[in-house]
């Protein structure tokens, strides 16, 4: 909620992807402007960031996507943003494959059967594409969450801002 709130506040599009995050798109937040497919949301990102300009001024472009959904389809979009160009992703790290049932992912530490696994760090992952602005921010401090968004939008290559926030839902 934190992240719908704060980037319907702001003049961006957003980019958005398949998961409990794409009812950012309805009321009473309407901050999502395309939900294509799993995982599309950087890509498109990306090539919006690349080619928009509307009325003689570029709009920034953030690609939101949920943890699970970048392990499994959106690290190859960062790869290529990373390669060709700048745009700002917005990792919605909820800790739980939360639209699908609540499942464990490569982010969690745990198999989909709750049994110890090695835990992906999101920061260490995009570092090791080439990503070198990082940030890692509670969405629920909206002033500060504000100005990260402000900040990496306005920065000249490719960023990613980790929101950090257990998914409501989860038990423990």
């Amino acid at each position: 909620r934190g992240v719908f709130y704060v980037l319907s506040n702001m003049k961006v599009r957003v980019s958005g992807d398949i998961g409990c995050y794409t009812l950012g798109a309805m009321k009473p937040y309407e901050a999502v402007d395309t939900c294509v497919c799993m995982g599309a949301s950087v890509s498109m990102a990306h090539g919006m960031d690349k080619a928009d300009t509307q009325f003689g001024e570029k709009i920034p472009t953030v690609a939101v996507i949920g943890d699970s959904t970048f392990m499994h389809s959106g690290i190859t979009g960062l790869i290529d943003i990373v390669y060709k160009g700048a745009a700002t992703v917005i990792i919605l790290d909820n800790s739980i494959t939360g639209m699908t049932g609540h499942q464990q992912n490569p982010t969690t530490g745990l198999t989909i059967k709750g049994e110890p696994a090695p835990a992906v760090n999101l920061v260490k992952l995009a570092e090791a594409v080439g990503v070198k602005r990082i940030r890692v921010e509670d969405p629920f401090d909206m002033k500060k969450f504000k100005a990260a968004v402000k900040e990496e939008i306005d920065a000249d290559e490719p960023s990613v801002i980790i929101a950090q926030r257990p998914c409501a839902l989860l038990k423990s």
